[in-house]
């Protein structure tokens, strides 16, 4: 059965893959290969080390709303470090309310574990969150 929470998280994932294929093409100057998305990243040895000091000094203490908005927004993040993403989307993606969402930032954000670096607006821009290495 899908539901509207899955068809966002599947049209979500398609523009994710399509946005980084676009970003590879761009870089390499190749307009072709934004058709085919990569079968499946890899993360990168910063990602990893950026997971793991996560579990290692934060996911015993993060509430579990936390901890689901902890990693939507890791999953989000692009090469540069950073990740856009409302927190509607977020919302969607957890199965948490908005409100829920907005508390569980600012839970991430006093834990100094993700920083906003520039918030969003009504016009459906969304936030921009770069992920930190945990405060050990």
């Amino acid at each position: 059965m899908t539901t509207a929470a899955t068809t966002d998280v599947d049209a979500n994932t398609r523009r994710h893959r399509e946005s980084v294929m676009a970003d590879r093409a761009t870089r390499r100057g190749d307009a072709k290969a934004t058709t085919k998305p990569a079968a499946s990243p890899e993360p990168s040895g910063n990602r990893w080390a950026a997971l793991n000091a996560f579990v290692d000094a934060v996911l015993a203490d993060a509430t579990e709303a936390e901890t689901r908005v902890w990693l939507v927004i890791f999953r989000d993040v692009k090469p540069g470090g950073l990740a856009r993403i409302g927190m509607t989307d977020i919302a969607c993606r957890t199965g948490m309310t908005r409100r829920a969402v907005v508390n569980a930032v600012a839970g991430l954000k006093k834990r100094g574990v993700i920083e906003v670096t520039s918030r969003g607006s009504i016009n459906g821009n969304p936030n921009t969150y770069r992920v930190l290495a945990p405060r050990t």
